[in-house]
């Protein structure tokens, strides 16, 4: 393998199409576009597992089981198995703060609070990996992100919640523009994807 992109969510139906299980969201419409294999269970880590190629390049592409805040379980033992060094690790995982319809690539970003990104860090024990934050939050007309904290709750709720018909609209959107970003990656480099996408 040369190159491992991982989502990051829950397992189970429970959690299926949940706002915080985009990352998984993300790596299933990868496989579909890059005719990866079927997902099966990893003899290498607790993840389910699929097998792509893009530009000659032979890419792992990897859902989790550990549940969000042990996600960096799998992914390094992965990375580990594999070989596969930090530089060619890229992790997919929902952002409260960008608003739906947009997303960032960037490299030694801070968590922001996520714990389940927080994990990967920790169990790679560097920071220097690719992450694709992918927006989850609505917006008012000007583009401010709509914080959907409940009192006593924090954005647990929302987080958990499903996308509506209209956001999966948007969601959609943009997975164009995240396959041509991560192809440029794969192909070219990190500064040219990000010119992509960012």
């Amino acid at each position: 393998m040369n190159y491992l992109i991982a989502g990051l969510g829950n397992p189970g139906k429970k959690y299926h199409g949940t706002r915080h299980n985009v990352g998984f969201t993300m790596v299933d419409e990868l496989a579909s576009r890059w005719q990866g294999t079927d997902f099966t269970a990893s003899n290498q880590a607790e993840a389910l597992v699929s097998e792509a190629m893009v530009d000659g390049r032979k890419i792992l592409l990897a859902k989790p089981q550990t549940f969000m805040n042990n996600s960096g379980d799998a992914i390094a033992a992965l990375a580990s198995y594999f070989n596969i060094p930090a530089e060619h690790v890229l992790v997919i995982y929902d952002d409260v703060d960008l608003s739906l319809g947009k997303q960032r690539l960037a490299v030694g970003r801070g968590t922001g609070g996520h714990k389940g990104l927080q994990s990967v860090i920790d169990r790679l024990a560097r920071k220097d990996f690719l992450r694709l934050r992918v927006g989850i939050s609505p917006s008012d007309e000007e583009g401010n992100v709509l914080k959907q904290k409940v009192p006593g709750k924090g954005i647990n709720p929302f987080v958990m919640s499903r996308f509506s018909s209209e956001e999966l609209v948007k969601l959609e959107a943009q997975y164009d523009v995240i396959e041509d970003a991560l192809t440029t990656w794969v192909r070219d480099g990190v500064e040219p994807a990000m010119n992509v996408i960012n």
